[in-house]
């Protein structure tokens, strides 16, 4: 069996976790004794042990790998040995005339007899032209087991990465929610307090009140986002983790946006080095040897072969040993047409493979735009809610200033204080859209690495967050 060209699962995994800070300190309990946070990486970690996809791809591997050792098998020396024991009995009848009576009789005699016989074959290819091409063809699905095995880890870290800053996601929004639930609650117990002194209508007490049961079902919204989004994790990595590593959207380093000349590289990269490119272009590779498959049987074929045996046997003439060598010559001359429907037939599947792979092409270099789009909006979203929010803080201010002196309505601060919250929601969301985009990117470029979700943790994912559900 030849060596594997990747690493089984659990050498992957322990060789991930080597020299892995971000993983060490993902494992690590808190100072208090509650339990450890998971971050990205390791959510990876635990993702590659826990999906069935990774079995499945690496037990086709493991299959692929014996499919070769078959076709390597087929070079080699056929030995075989036969035997065979008869014992037989047998009767036979005769007329014969009775010397005494004269009369004649019919005489019955019974004949017992006993052979055996054993041999030893050999059989040896000599020139077999489908030999050759199917161990071409099984080394081809070999690649085609191996392509589909790194197309399945890359988007199985995409998909982990997705689902892991989802949940930061949704959580975010939900502690977002209900400080602006406490901030209306506050407002709201401010103005009655005001209105018992006659220092406010009921009608800023009433909208204080909706401001605050509109937030309390933004919490309910919320938190069902957060339980939602922690499910989708933990059906992939069988992990549903009370802490995690966020990230501060407010002061998280931001690359340069691409230009459109590196953008142009991408996406001439992703026609090459995608995944699912990678796979389409090795099973054309397959089809093509299937081709040469179908057309070996075409060609004759040229075996040695060589026998031993010995014989016992009642009747001498056959008893004895024998041995005999013969070249053998096989040629196709006609089988009805199946030998040329056969090869047809294979060169329309590789026909219809090779617009396969076009089509994954020109999808690899599409998803390689669509990402790109994402990460310039989530950059610009990022800047400018950056921006609106200094302003928005600003604003606030301002107008609880005016109602304190009586130049704004509470409507006005209620309002501006919205405005902050939402402002804040969109900078929390834009912020994870950009990890999102950056994994997104390099799974469809074809660049992924583990080591990148270990960067995403050590660059970004800096501080620790808990997940609280039903507790408002």
């Amino acid at each position: 069996m030849r060596a594997k060209p990747i690493a089984s699962r659990t050498a992957l995994i322990g060789l991930l976790a080597l020299g892995s800070p971000a993983a060490a300190l993902a494992q690590s309990g808190n100072d208090d004794g509650s339990s450890p946070s998971v971050g990205l990486f390791r959510a990876y970690q635990e993702a590659l042990e826990y999906a069935p996809v990774i079995d499945e791809r690496e037990a086709l591997r493991e299959a692929g790998e014996e499919v070769v050792d078959q076709a390597k098998a087929q070079r080699l020396p056929n030995l075989s040995l036969d035997a065979r024991y008869t014992d037989s009995r047998y009767e036979t009848s005769d007329v014969r005339l009775n010397p005494e009576t004269g009369a004649r009789e019919q005489v019955i005699a019974t004949t017992r007899e006993d052979s055996y016989n054993y041999g030893l074959n050999l059989t040896q290819p000599i020139y077999d032209r489908s030999v050759s091409t199917n161990l071409a063809e099984s080394r081809a699905r070999l690649s085609v087991a191996d392509a589909e095995f790194e197309a399945t880890r890359q988007s199985l870290a995409a998909q982990v990465a997705e689902a892991y800053l989802r949940v930061l996601r949704a959580r975010a929004t939900r502690s977002l929610a209900e400080a602006e639930a406490d901030a209306y609650r506050a407002r709201w117990d401010q103005m009655e307090s005001r209105l018992d002194r006659n220092l406010a209508s009921r009608v800023d007490v009433l909208d204080a009140r909706v401001r605050f049961e509109t937030a309390l079902s933004d919490i309910a919204q919320a938190s069902n986002e957060l339980d939602a989004a922690r499910l989708g994790l933990e059906r992939l990595t069988g992990l549903n983790p009370d802490a995690l590593r966020a990230a501060e959207p407010q002061s998280m380093a931001l690359s340069e946006s691409p230009t459109d000349g590196r953008v142009r590289d991408w996406m001439e990269q992703a026609g090459r080095a995608n995944p699912t490119v990678a796979v389409e272009r090795e099973r054309l590779n397959q089809a093509r040897e299937t081709i040469d498959v179908r057309q070996a049987e075409r060609f004759p074929r040229v075996s040695l072969e060589a026998r031993y045996s010995d014989t016992n046997a009642t009747d001498q003439l056959i008893q004895g040993t024998d041995a005999r060598v013969l070249l053998r010559l096989q040629v196709p001359l006609f089988s009805g047409g199946g030998l040329t429907a056969g090869v047809d037939e294979a060169r329309a599947r590789r026909m219809a493979q090779s617009a396969a792979l076009e089509d994954a092409r020109r999808q690899a270099v599409i998803d390689t735009r669509a990402a790109v789009n994402e990460l310039r909006n989530a950059q610009r979203r990022i800047q400018v809610s950056r921006q609106a929010l200094d302003t928005a803080k600003a604003q606030v201010e301002a107008s609880e200033e005016g109602l304190e002196v009586g130049v704004r309505d509470l409507v006005e601060v209620l309002d501006a204080r919205a405005q902050l919250f939402s402002i804040r929601r969109d900078l929390a969301e834009a912020g994870y859209d950009y990890l999102i985009a950056q994994v997104r990117l390099k799974t469809t470029t074809g660049e992924f690495q583990p080591t990148d979700l270990r960067e995403l943790d050590q660059r970004y994912l800096d501080e620790v967050v808990t997940l609280q559900i039903g507790d408002e």
